[in-house]
C-alpha cells in the first residue's frame, strides 16, 4: 500500500508543476484547498486555469480504482479511510475454522462414531434380555451407513481445519458462503440420514420399537437432525431466512398449527407402521415383540389412527387459511373474524380433551406406543404442541377481552362526558333564565331517549320539589333532572 501511495504521489508531481495548498484540519489531517479543486493550471505562472483533458480524467479514474488518493504528504481523508477499510475487509480470506457449519460437521462425526460402534455390536446382545439382536444384513447396512457418513464428515472437518497444506485456498473456495459444492454435500447427508433413520428405526428395523438398540436409535436421529441443522446454517450464511424465522413469521397461531400438522403426519406414519408391519416380525428373537403388538386391542389402533386424521385435518385447514388470508395495504394481515376464532378455540379444546386420555391409554403397558420408539416420542411431542397452541389461544383471548373492555370503557367515558356537558349547558341556561326572566330560552338537544336510558346510572332522578326552594342558585342535579 505504501508503494502504491508513493507511486501515485510521483505521478501527481510529474503531471502537475504546482501542488495544491494544504491546510491542517481539526483532527490533524491535511485537507486539499477547495479553491484548487476547482482549477488546474498548465504549469505556467500567470496562465488561466484549464479544464482537465479526457486523457487526464481517464488516468485519474484508473488510479483512483487502484489506490487511495493521497495528498502531498500521503495522508488520506476520512472518506478514503472508509473505502480502504471496506476493501481490506472484503479482501480478508474466509476462515473455515470459524464457520458455523463446522459445529454441525463435528457433531456428525461424533454421532457417526457412536452409530458405527452400536451397529458393529448390534448382533451381540445375548447378555441383555430386553434387546433383540440384529441380523447380518441389518448390521452390515447400519455399519455402511455410519462409515460413509463418518468418512465424508471427517474429510470435511479436515478441510475446515487445514492450515498447513497449499490447498487452503481451494478449501475456502469449496466451502465459502453460497457454495453449491457444500450445498450438494449437505443435501446428500440430509437424504442419506433421512432414509437410514426411517429404515433403521421402523418396527422392522435394527433399532425399531422395543428392540433395545438405544445407542443406534438415538445416534441415528442425532445425525438426521444435525444434517438438517447444517442445511439451515448454509441458508443463513447465504443470506436466506432460517427455518425458525420462517415459522415465526406466520401470523397469529399459525406456527403452532404448522407444528401440529407436521408432527401429526409423522405420528400417523409411525402408528401405521406399527399396526400393519408388526405381523412381519417372524424371527424367533422377535416373537415376544410380535406378541406384544398383537395383544393391543384392535379398537385402540383404529381410534388412535382416526384421532390423528382428525388432528391433521383442522391443522391443515387453519394453515391454508393463513396462506390465503388477504393482506392489507400496509403489509399487515386482516384480523380474524369472530366465527374463525370460535372454530379455532373449539378445535383446540376438542383436541386437548381427546388427546389427554388417549396419550395415557396408548403409552401405558400393553398400549400401542408403550415401547420406546418413534410412536412414543412423536405422540408426546404432538400433545405438547397441541397444549402449547391451546395456551397461546387462551393468552390471545384474554388480550382481546382486555382490549374490548378498554374500548367499551373509553366509549362509556365519552358518552358520560357528553351527558355532563349537556347537563351543564342546561344549568347555565336556567341560571341565565333566572337572571333575565323576560328572555325566552329554547333548549335543543339531539340526544335520544335510548341514549339517556343507557346511562341511567349516571343521571340521577332528583325530586323536582327542590326547585321550589327560594334559593337564588340553581342546583346542578335539578338542572340535570329537568334536562
Amino acid at each position: 500500500l505504501g508503494s502504491m501511495l508513493e507511486l501515485r504521489a510521483h505521478k501527481n508531481m510529474g503531471r502537475r508543476k504546482e501542488e495544491p495548498p494544504n491546510h491542517p484540519g481539526d483532527d490533524g489531517e491535511q485537507k486539499v484547498d477547495e479553491n484548487y479543486a476547482q482549477h488546474r493550471t498548465d504549469g505556467d505562472e500567470g496562465s488561466k486555469p484549464l479544464m482537465p483533458s479526457a486523457a487526464e480524467e481517464e488516468i485519474d479514474a484508473k488510479t483512483d480504482d487502484n489506490a487511495e488518493q493521497p495528498d502531498t504528504n500521503g495522508v488520506t481523508g476520512h472518506g478514503d479511510e472508509t473505502e480502504s477499510n471496506e476493501a481490506t475487509e472484503s479482501s480478508k480470506p474466509v476462515k473455515l475454522y470459524k464457520s458455523s457449519r463446522l459445529k454441525g460437521y463435528l457433531t456428525l462425526v461424533l454421532a457417526s462414531i457412536i452409530n458405527f460402534d452400536a451397529a458393529e455390536k448390534s448382533d451381540d446382545v445375548i447378555a441383555v434380555a430386553a434387546a433383540v439382536p440384529a441380523t447380518e444384513g441389518e448390521r452390515l447396512y447400519a455399519v455402511s451407513v455410519s462409515l460413509i457418513s463418518l468418512s465424508l464428515t471427517g474429510l470435511i472437518m479436515i478441510m475446515h481445519l487445514d492450515s498447513i497444506t497449499p490447498l487452503q485456498k481451494l478449501w475456502v473456495k469449496l466451502f465459502q458462503p453460497k457454495s453449491h459444492f457444500e450445498l450438494g454435500l449437505v443435501l446428500f447427508l440430509c437424504c442419506w440420514w433421512s432414509v437410514a433413520t426411517g429404515v433403521q428405526t421402523s418396527v422392522r428395523g435394527i433399532a425399531g420399537d422395543g428392540k433395545g438398540q438405544y445407542s443406534l436409535y438415538f445416534s441415528s436421529w442425532v445425525c438426521c437432525f444435525t444434517s438438517f441443522w447444517v442445511l439451515e446454517r448454509w441458508w443463513v450464511a447465504s443470506g436466506l431466512a432460517s427455518l425458525k424465522a420462517f415459522i415465526t413469521s406466520w401470523p397469529y397461531r399459525s406456527p403452532g398449527w404448522l407444528c401440529i400438522l407436521f408432527m401429526g403426519i409423522f405420528t400417523l406414519i409411525w402408528y401405521l407402521d406399527l399396526w400393519k408391519a408388526h405381523s412381519q416380525l417372524d424371527r424367533a428373537d422377535e416373537e415376544v415383540l410380535r406378541a406384544h403388538f398383537e395383544d393391543v386391542p384392535e379398537i385402540q389402533w383404529k381410534l388412535i389412527v382416526s384421532l390423528l386424521v382428525l388432528t391433521i385435518a383442522p391443522a391443515a385447514v387453519f394453515v391454508l387459511i393463513e396462506i390465503f388470508r388477504e393482506t392489507k395495504a400496509d403489509g399487515t394481515n386482516k384480523e380474524k373474524k369472530q366465527p374463525e376464532n370460535v372454530a379455532e378455540g373449539l378445535s383446540l379444546l376438542g383436541l386437548m380433551l381427546c388427546w389427554i386420555p388417549s396419550i395415557i391409554w396408548v403409552t401405558v403397558p400393553k398400549g400401542a406406543a408403550s415401547l420406546i420408539g418413534n410412536a412414543y416420542f412423536s405422540s408426546w411431542l404432538l400433545v405438547i404442541f397441541i397444549a402449547e397452541t391451546g395456551v397461546w389461544f387462551v393468552h390471545d383471548l384474554r388480550e382481546r377481552i382486555h382490549q374490548s373492555l378498554e374500548q367499551k370503557q373509553l366509549e362509556y367515558r365519552e358518552k358520560q362526558r357528553q351527558v355532563i356537558e349537556r347537563a351543564q349547558t342546561v344549568q347555565r341556561q336556567k341560571t341565565e333564565q333566572k337572571i333575565q326572566p323576560d328572555r325566552p330560552i329554547v333548549t335543543v338537544t339531539t340526544m335520544t331517549l335510548d341514549e339517556l336510558k343507557e346511562f341511567e346510572d349516571v343521571v340521577v332522578d332528583v325530586d323536582d320539589d327542590d326547585e321550589a326552594e327560594e334559593d337564588d342558585d340553581v342546583s346542578y342535579m335539578d338542572a340535570l333532572t329537568d334536562f
